[in-house]
């Protein structure tokens, strides 16, 4: 288990029992409210998994489990993983390939810019070309993509990109969480009319 995942692994334990697991419970309702239900019986079901608690994390009332964690530590995190943990950079990424010096390279596509990341530093089976919406940690030392990914048709590119050049320039952070939120929920869609292009699929109001 890297740090990483020790921390993430940290800040969930104190939820997986009451009092907290009731405010854990209506985070995940939330969620699913958000971007569809949680299929136990689906191969993509860790992911999604994954996906809720890093949401939980990092992004679920303006980041108030993890500050609740960060306030309780007695032994304080490095500031530098503390500015990684607040500005996890979460994204629609296009997985390029992995280069000459066995690094990950990656296009965010709302960011514009492209990510490298060690290869021993994936903890994830991704193919080059794939496109999907997760979460990436990066600090002065180095980057990591986090678990929780929700891998999106491949003919879903154009619309979501072109979706992305339309909205970049008003994207505030509600805004941007929403649309990530809409593409997970139109992916969840997806998988249950999947006779339907991704094109009739990822209309964005």
């Amino acid at each position: 288990m890297t740090e990483l995942h020790k921390i993430i692994s940290d800040i969930l334990a104190p939820y997986s029992k009451e009092p907290k697991s009731n405010e854990m419970k209506e985070a995940k309702d939330k969620f699913i409210e958000l971007t569809g239900r949680l299929d136990e019986d689906s191969r993509e079901y860790e992911s999604r998994l994954n996906s809720f608690e890093e949401w939980f994390i990092f992004e679920y009332e303006n980041q108030k489990v993890l500050n609740d964690y960060l306030e309780s530590k007695e032994e304080p995190l490095e500031q530098y993983v503390v500015e990684g943990l607040k500005n996890i950079n979460h994204s629609v990424f296009h997985f390029k390939k992995i280069n000459f010096f066995n690094k990950a390279i990656f296009v965010d596509l709302i960011n514009k810019n492209t990510i490298k990341i060690p290869n021993k530093k994936m903890d994830l089976t991704l193919v080059e070309g794939d496109l999907f919406v997760g979460r990436i940690f990066s600090n002065e030392k180095d980057y990591s993509l986090l678990k929780g990914i929700c891998l999106l048709p491949e003919d879903s590119y154009k619309p979501i990109n072109k979706r992305i050049k339309k909205i970049r320039k008003s994207l505030d952070a509600d805004t941007k969480q929403s649309f990530l939120m809409q593409i997970e929920k139109l992916k969840n869609k997806s998988i249950h009319y999947g006779h339907v292009k991704a094109k009739d699929l990822f209309i964005f109001e």
